[in-house]
């Protein structure tokens, strides 16, 4: 269920309980944090980031797409893609 059709079933009472990431600003609702979890980045020894103590959510998204784009570029293929018509 989208976040915003379980806000507004939980404001109409039509449901009783919703878990979901927690936000600001959402009124007429009570929230209390479940869990907290640690993240943690693991990368190769030789990546730029390794000897990092601390990343940014900027960096580590700028890091993961650069691999994600370096390694599709690797593993792309020059086959012609097809399409199938039943």
């Amino acid at each position: 269920m989208p976040a915003t059709a379980l806000l507004t079933a939980l404001r109409a009472g039509t449901v009783g309980l919703g878990i979901g990431w927690a936000t600001d600003g959402v009124t007429g609702v009570r929230a209390r944090v479940l869990s907290t979890e640690r993240f943690t980045a693991l990368v190769p020894e030789a990546h730029p980031l390794a000897d990092r103590a601390e990343l940014s959510a900027t960096e580590l998204s700028a890091a993961a797409l650069r691999d994600l784009l370096l390694h599709a570029a690797a593993d792309a293929t020059p086959e012609p893609a097809t399409l199938r018509v039943d």
